[in-house]
């Protein structure tokens, strides 16, 4: 009995680990510590600014772009040592960019998760954040907003203003295939008013991970919280009926 709930453990820790097709998801691998004159997200490794600059900030950087203090506001990591940043201006809009560790298959289903908390020492409110993918990488100097439809909107109501805490954004997509690279950042709907003000995103914790072999299809957004775990089910399908045999 121990030898196979050994296994089992292995299996699910194999399962549940290992997935996310984001690298350093966390903003924890950085190339060098950011400081007051140069904060970017060229201090990291992998990920890159798709325009303007985005910003870095780490517990062990000073105050200026520190955690849980700095010149935006105060706000502890999701998760480790360090976040992520992106100005969001009337003329101006910060998109960060990674590319995925594999391209997506087409007709397969993933599961796309990140945090976000808005800086609270501006006035502006950041309406909606889009996921863009792309085949290829691109560094773009034209510093407005993207036009193109993104993969998923996610809607942040100013009755819910991601202010101190962290908010958990989270949704399903059905890949067209080949997408390597993803975007992050506003999105402007073309039906309401152009942003207005200066505000601030915090991000943390950006994952990827596939869906298709979990035979799952979530009805409800509550209902993709669990499907992290939905592979669980999966080892009960196949393997407990060994393990407690």
């Amino acid at each position: 009995m121990r030898l196979r709930l050994l296994v089992l453990q292995l299996l699910l820790t194999a399962l549940l680990s290992g997935q996310n097709l984001i690298p350093n998801p966390s903003f924890e691998e950085y190339i060098k510590l950011p400081e007051k004159t140069y904060n970017g997200v060229g201090c990291l490794k992998y990920w890159r600014p798709h325009n303007g600059n985005c910003d870095y900030y780490h517990q062990q950087a000073r105050w200026w772009t520190g955690t849980p203090r700095n010149i935006f506001g105060r706000q502890k990591p999701h998760s480790g040592n360090a976040y992520a940043g992106i100005c969001v201006r009337t003329n101006f809009k910060e998109y960060l960019e990674v590319k995925l560790t594999a391209p997506l298959v087409q007709g397969q289903t993933y599961l796309i998760e990140l945090y976000v908390s808005e800086a609270e020492r501006f006035t502006g409110h950041v309406e909606a954040v889009g996921i863009y993918f792309k085949e290829n990488s691109c560094w773009s100097n034209d510093n407005s907003a993207l036009t193109e439809t993104p993969a998923h909107i996610f809607q942040l109501h100013r009755s819910d203003r991601p202010r101190k805490n962290w908010v958990h954004l989270i949704t399903e997509y059905t890949a067209e295939g080949n997408e390597k690279t993803v975007l992050i950042g506003y999105y402007q709907d073309p039906s309401s008013p152009p942003h207005k003000g200066y505000s601030h995103l915090y991000i943390d914790d950006v994952s990827i991970t596939t869906l298709h072999q979990l035979g799952i299809k979530p009805e409800a957004p509550e209902e993709l919280e669990w499907a992290r775990m939905a592979n669980f089910y999966q080892i009960k399908k196949h393997f407990l009926p060994f393990v407690f045999s």
